[in-house]
């Protein structure tokens, strides 16, 4: 049996028994076999408790003395393997009282560690359940290690069963400190996976900043936007760091300088761009006015033109009354916007009506040369999966993408390019489209080609297209409109709000 000598674990307790009864123990002697029990387990415990770790000395010692239990039960000296394996018991104990605080302390600084780390990482929101857990069993873990620290001054009378009580709780605490420390670890990963939100959600504040510098901040303001920039460069890096609980009071108090700066300079830019507007609608009634003849009306090209003229310069009036009633509001932001929807209708107007009254130049015999109006609209047949749609006055303004984002259209913003694709002849600038215009709407998926342009529908293919006529000087006026009245269609990914 020299296998016996090497390790204590290389052969169970009970297989080495079976050994030793099956080689003809004598069945009148009395096996230790509750002492080796016990030894072992209590070596076990010391081991989970990480005694060769914190108390490698008496854990080596009641290895020793289990060892030796085990060569004199091989040596059928039982009443000596008996007292190897009480020997082995308390030494075992001794590593365990001695390793099981060091265990538990060094268990719980863990735990403390990882909640902090998951804290930084703002995981008492962004990860809550689990940062609850964690916290709830670093607390189990605290009040474990209390009663066993009580408990081990009324043990001192050296009763086992006391001892043991208190092991155990020492135990069950560093089990709830590990735990808490994993449950730390998963709620700060799940916070931290959530990082790209939050640097998206700082888009919100630069745009902030943009308008509040584009709308006028001066030499007064210059040290608010860099005071309010850096805070937001500050929060970007603690973010990235993260450090997503700081970089959230950092981007939130970057937030309130944005809104604060734009409020202070907002007010000011309201009331000049209300004064544009204004100035901008009166321009277009005065010239307007002046085609609006009855001359005009008795022609039915002349008369559709003026219509339209109309209708936008109605828009364009609703757009400043409304931007007059939100100044009056104390609402600078919608005004603003307001105001700047009836300056770029009423530019709209005006380039219309200094066409027709260009065009009228000619010999009347001329108009209506070139092919007749017929528009997309009006062609009898729709092609399958087809609809249409008429462009409609409302706040916020109606837009390319804003139709495509409609759940009844596609409910994709993006997909605006096809409504401007399948409308091309009658959309000059996709960042232009007026009330009551009507748009072709394709289907989501396959050719925008469907609908004929306007260019092909002819009444007569034969006839002569050297002369354009009015409405279509009209429409080229539209797309030759001076850029600052919106974005350049070839580099925004999304068209200006056109109406209101």
């Amino acid at each position: 049996m020299k296998y016996l000598q090497s390790s204590i674990t290389g052969l169970s307790l009970y297989g080495l028994l079976f050994v030793l009864v099956s080689g003809g123990v004598q069945c009148g002697k009395s096996l230790p076999v509750q002492e080796l029990t016990e030894a072992r387990l209590q070596i076990d415990a010391a081991e989970q408790d990480q005694a060769p770790e914190y108390a490698p000395a008496s854990f080596q010692k009641a290895r020793e003395a289990l060892l030796a239990a085990h060569q004199n039960l091989s040596e059928e000296n039982y009443d000596q393997a008996r007292v190897n394996a009480t020997q082995a018991t308390g030494l075992a104990l001794t590593a365990r009282e001695e390793s099981a605080p060091k265990m538990v302390a060094a268990r719980e600084e863990a735990a403390r560690t990882e909640i902090a780390a998951a804290d930084a990482a703002y995981a008492e929101v962004l990860a809550a359940q689990d940062f609850a857990a964690a916290q709830s069993l670093f607390q189990e873990g605290s009040d474990l290690k209390t009663e066993a620290e009580q408990g081990k001054t009324q043990a001192d009378d050296g009763a086992v069963a006391r001892r043991m009580d208190v092991l155990a709780a020492y135990s069950t605490a560093g089990r709830k400190f590990a735990d808490s420390a994993t449950a730390a670890e998963q709620a700060k990963n799940v916070a931290l996976a959530q990082k790209g939100d939050m640097l998206d959600s700082l888009d919100g504040i630069r745009s902030n900043l943009e308008k509040a510098e584009n709308w006028g901040a001066g030499a007064d303001e210059v040290n608010d936007l860099a005071t309010a920039r850096a805070t937001l460069a500050r929060a970007e890096s603690e973010i990235n760091a993260g450090q997503l609980k700081q970089g959230n009071t950092t981007m939130q108090e970057a937030e309130t300088l944005s809104k604060n700066l734009l409020a202070k300079v907002a007010a000011n830019y309201a009331q000049k761009k209300l004064a544009e507007a204004t100035a901008a609608v009166a321009k277009a009634e005065t010239g307007f006015g002046e085609i609006n003849t009855e001359k005009n009306r008795k022609e039915t090209e002349t008369r559709d033109i003026l219509d339209t003229i109309d209708a936008q310069l109605t828009a364009a009036r609703e757009a400043r009354d409304s931007a007059k009633s939100f100044y009056e509001k104390n609402d600078a932001e919608q005004s603003i916007s307001e105001s700047e929807d009836a300056i770029r209708l009423s530019q709209i107007v005006y380039e219309q009506y200094n066409l027709l009254a260009s065009a009228q130049t000619r010999d009347s015999s001329e108009i209506g040369e070139g092919g007749d109006d017929t528009t997309v609209a009006e062609v009898d047949e729709t092609p399958e999966g087809w609809r249409e749609y008429t462009v409609k006055r409302k706040t916020p303004a109606d837009c390319l993408w804003c139709i495509a984002k409609r759940t009844e259209i596609y409910g994709n913003g993006r997909l605006w390019h096809r409504i401007y694709q399948a409308n091309k002849t009658s959309i000059k600038n996709p960042n232009v489209i007026f009330p009551g215009q009507r748009l072709w709407i394709p289907p989501a998926v396959g050719d925008v080609t469907g609908v004929k342009d306007e260019e092909e529908i002819k009444v007569d293919s034969d006839e002569s297209t050297e002369d354009a006529t009015i409405m279509e000087k009209v429409e080229e006026a539209v797309e030759s409109m001076d850029d600052t009245m919106s974005p350049d269609s070839e580099t925004e990914d999304q068209p200006a709000e056109s109406v209101e």
